[in-house]
């Protein structure tokens, strides 16, 4: 079933001449069947481009779209959050802006994830738009081949983590995540 949020993407692109009513309605029967998102969708379908929904999205919800592929990350930014954190979570830091932390990530309106890293890395946090490929290309870049296929327990990794912060006290649950 559409979510309010897919149409509200849809009507989007719909706006701005991405895409026409029809190609919206041919992408919403698809996510019915597959359960994606809409906009994976509609770029599976040729209806749009990656960069031209990405930028839709920044545009209207006024957060920045970062294009992976066009920027070299300072390996000190990068060793802000571990790997094996970085693949669970599916961001990679991308730059220190002020004191804060700013990591890429699919839905940079997570407050769950961010809240996640802000509590796990005892840093503030922005989030920014980018794709999940793009995400992917980058963790593998910057942290090498093996990290995209880490089938470590995370539970351990939290854990070691919240030790370092002193924060040990702070149950995980992965329903939660």
């Amino acid at each position: 079933m559409p979510q309010k949020n897919d149409i509200l993407i849809g009507q989007l692109l719909i706006n701005k001449g991405i895409i026409t009513a029809e190609q919206l309605e041919e992408g919403l029967r698809e996510q019915k069947k597959t359960g994606h998102f809409i906009s994976t969708i509609l770029v599976r379908l040729g209806f749009a481009t990656q960069e031209k929904v990405l930028t839709t999205l920044s545009e209207h919800l006024n957060i920045p779209y970062l294009n992976l592929k066009a920027r070299d990350i300072d390996p000190l930014v990068i060793k802000k959050v571990p790997a094996k954190f970085a693949s669970y979570y599916k961001i990679i830091p991308v730059e220190i802006d002020n004191n804060v932390l700013v990591v890429a990530m699919i839905d940079p309106l997570d407050v769950r994830t961010l809240d996640d890293i802000r509590l796990l890395l005892g840093v503030e946090v922005r989030g920014a738009l980018s794709s999940e490929t793009e995400i992917q290309e980058a963790i593998h870049k910057y942290y090498g081949v093996g990290v995209l296929n880490i089938s470590g327990n995370f539970n351990e990794t939290y854990s070691t983590l919240c030790d370092g912060l002193k924060i040990s006290n702070v149950p995980y649950d992965p329903g939660d995540l």
